[in-house]
């Protein structure tokens, strides 16, 4: 993935249903404000939803934008949120 490149994220799935994080863009990698990653100095895939939250790859499934809609096909989707 190249910064700027459009991704989308899933929380999770199952046969009937995507919990979709949403789309937005990968922004690099870095190190999440998560206090164990910080002591432990751990960059991961950074990504900025289009609603402006933030999700990080150690937390969701994410790929390029059409091969994550691909991969939803005809299931119904659920928005989801990380808590926390």
């Amino acid at each position: 993935m190249k910064i700027g490149d459009r991704v989308g994220a899933i929380l999770k799935a199952d046969a009937e249903r995507v919990h979709l994080l949403g789309y937005g863009v990968y922004r690099g990698r870095d190190i999440p404000p998560d206090e164990m990653m910080q002591e432990l100095g751990i960059d991961n895939p950074k990504i900025q939803l289009d609603d402006g939250r933030v999700v990080w790859g150690y937390q969701c499934w994410w790929g390029p934008e059409e091969k994550v809609k691909d991969q939803i096909g005809g299931r119904v989707i659920v928005p989801a949120a990380i808590d926390g």
